[in-house]
């Protein structure tokens, strides 16, 4: 039965190559986003009926995925690397791919100066966002930047730019985390972004722009803290009071319905 199959997808094959083609290369991409027992039963199918040096198989993977993926179906003590393998002929470790050059391609700008951006970049990194991940996050920034750039100035505006990053990119990582942001019961989320992005990087953007919230001349401790504070509340009258016809009584401008606006962004791009 094997060998049946064997032979008849070769005589497809056979059809394929007509006339000077002496090779057939067919490209895979991605095998390892692929469930393990398809990923497995692929490979298996390439060996067992392609065995043919006319045939080229050129597979576009993250190898230790995909290693991950084979100890998936056939338990942790597998030799998964070995396995693998058996598979190849060769492998081919590509550089890092240069990611400003394929962002200015998309129009995703690396050197924008608005906070917006700044927080977008912070966050990408933050969460090690993949190539794809980065690309639809990024673009969905610059693209909200681009249709809102008349309301930069506004208090109101000021305080989106740090909400709708963060929503944005919960979305993509912990959806969970998203909601509890909304919910009013997640300003511990915000917290922890702002303060770990902080640590991570002397100059942190969003430690200046906490430090701006209350207008403060200069960078210490407790002006950070007192930065937070009032980030929080500003969290609190934002996500958690339930009054459309209120104004925040601070030092900012802030619209009671500013929750509506930041989905409302967020959703429709």
């Amino acid at each position: 039965m094997l060998e049946d199959i064997r032979q008849m997808i070769k005589g497809i094959f056979e059809d394929i190559l007509v006339e000077d083609a002496e090779k057939l290369v067919v490209f895979i991409d991605e095998l390892d986003r692929c469930k393990p027992t398809f990923a497995v039963e692929m490979l298996e199918s390439i060996k067992h009926y392609f065995d043919d040096d006319r045939f080229i198989f050129v597979m576009s993977i993250n190898k230790s995925q995909l290693i991950h993926t084979i100890s998936r179906y056939y338990g942790d003590g597998f030799d998964s690397n070995l396995y693998l393998n058996k598979f190849y002929d060769m492998n081919i470790q590509l550089p890092p791919a240069d990611t400003r050059t394929y962002f200015t391609k998309f129009g995703i700008s690396c050197d924008s100066s608005y906070w917006i951006d700044i927080f977008a970049r912070e966050l990408q990194k933050k969460y090690s966002l993949s190539l794809r991940d980065s690309t639809r996050y990024l673009h969905k920034i610059t693209f909200i930047k681009d249709k809102f750039q008349n309301n930069i100035g506004e208090d109101s505006w000021g305080i989106m730019v740090l909400f709708i990053p963060v929503l944005c990119v919960l979305d993509i990582v912990d959806i969970s985390e998203k909601n509890r942001l909304l919910s009013g019961d997640g300003f511990d989320i915000l917290e922890k972004l702002i303060t770990d992005v902080s640590n991570i990087r002397d100059e942190s953007a969003m430690r200046k722009y906490i430090l701006r919230l209350i207008d403060a001349r200069e960078d210490t401790e407790e002006k950070f803290c007192e930065g937070m504070n009032e980030l929080k509340t500003i969290y609190h009258y934002v996500f958690v009071t339930d009054n459309y016809y209120g104004w925040y009584q601070g030092r900012l401008d802030i619209p009671a319905d500013l929750k509506r606006k930041c989905l409302r962004i967020c959703n429709k791009i």
